[in-house]
Order: C-alpha cells, then sequence, then structure tokens
C-alpha cells in the first residue's frame, strides 16, 4: 500500500465516474464516462488506476475493475 504522500487525490466526481463503469470495459467507454475529448487522454488515467492497482487490463483496450470503490483521500 502507498503512503499518503504518494497517493493520487480524486475528487468525488471521479470517484462517481468511476461508480458508474460496468465491471469490464473499454477504454471508449471509460472515455465517454469520464467526458474526456479521445481516448488518449483517457488511456493516461487508466494508466495510473492501473499502477494504483484498481483496474486490471484483460487485452488491449479492454479493462476489469480489482476494486468497487476508488478510496476517498
Amino acid at each position: 500500500m502507498k503512503d499518503a504522500a504518494q497517493q493520487r487525490r480524486r475528487t468525488n466526481k471521479f470517484q462517481e465516474c468511476f461508480r458508474l463503469l460496468s465491471e469490464q470495459f473499454s477504454t471508449e467507454q471509460f472515455a465517454q464516462t469520464f467526458g474526456y475529448a479521445n481516448n488518449r487522454a483517457a488511456q493516461k488515467t487508466l494508466q495510473r488506476l492501473e499502477a494504483d492497482k484498481a483496474i486490471k487490463r484483460t487485452m488491449r483496450g479492454h479493462y476489469k475493475k480489482l476494486v468497487s470503490e476508488l478510496p476517498i483521500i
């Protein structure tokens, strides 16, 4: 587990969008739910969530949630 200095700050809107995602989702679904203009912007956030072990990539462009809620920091 990361210490408090390393954890990322997330807003309530970000947490709400994460809740709206289905258990398995695509990059396109993620971008649409979070309101990203393009998939490239969404991919950066997906990489961060993957590094934080909140999601796992199942195949190219497809992900699975590992947690139901993001921690409130």
